[in-house]
């Protein structure tokens, strides 16, 4: 689908947006993008999928920024067992800082140091 095609789905409400991705576009500022993370939620799966097909379970990660947009990013265990990540074109750096986020809004069981 062409960029001019989206546009006309968009405009002509053939296209549907959850509200996290409306707040996002309504926020988005391309020329001087804040990729400050605002919201960071996890959720996970079990495993599923039959004769070598799916996967063996994993942990998926929604994202917001103050004005860049939002994301997605899937760490899964293959049926091979080697864990990959689906990253929407995310590099490294940026889906280390949202396991920071994420760790920096987590309350541990114990904070001991010495573990």
């Amino acid at each position: 689908m062409s960029e001019e095609e989206v546009r006309k789905a968009i405009l002509g409400g053939r296209i549907e947006f959850s509200d996290r991705a409306l707040i996002a576009i309504q926020n988005m500022d391309l020329k001087n993008p804040d990729k400050t993370l605002t919201t960071v939620s996890v959720s996970f799966w079990g495993p599923w999928g039959e004769d070598g097909e799916g996967n063996k379970g994993g942990m998926g990660i929604d994202w917001m920024t103050v004005s860049a947009g939002c994301g997605r990013c899937d760490f899964r265990v293959d049926n091979d067992g080697k864990m990959r990540c689906y990253n929407q074109d995310m590099s490294k750096e940026f889906i280390m800082t949202l396991l920071q986020f994420i760790l920096a809004h987590t309350e541990l069981d114990s904070d001991d140091p010495s573990n």
